[in-house]
C-alpha cells in the first residue's frame, strides 16, 4: 500500500477517514507530523489509481479479519482454523 512521503500512514488510512467522516483538518490534526497538502495529494493518487487501491485495501481486510479468526489457507485455497 503507498504511503505518504517520509511517514506510515497509507493512502489507505486517508481514504478511510475520509469515509468516515474527516476532514483534512482532522487529519492533520490527528497526525501533527503531515500536512494538508500531503492529505490532498495522497486523496489525489487514490483517485488517479482507484481500482488498484481499492483491490489493495480489500486485500488487507481480509487479511486482517483471518488472521483475527485465526484463519489459514491451506491447499485449493481451502480455508481452515
Amino acid at each position: 500500500m503507498p504511503v505518504i512521503a517520509r511517514t506510515r500512514i497509507s493512502v489507505g488510512l486517508v481514504v478511510e477517514m475520509e469515509r468516515a467522516g474527516h476532514s483534512a483538518d482532522e487529519m492533520v490534526a490527528l497526525y501533527p507530523h503531515i500536512i494538508h497538502v500531503q492529505v490532498y495529494d495522497a486523496l489525489s493518487y487514490y483517485y488517479e489509481h482507484k481500482e488498484e487501491i481499492e483491490k489493495m485495501m480489500d486485500e488487507n481486510k481480509a487479511v486482517y479479519w483471518m488472521e483475527k479468526q485465526k484463519v489459514k489457507i491451506g491447499e485449493n485455497n481451502t480455508l481452515y482454523r
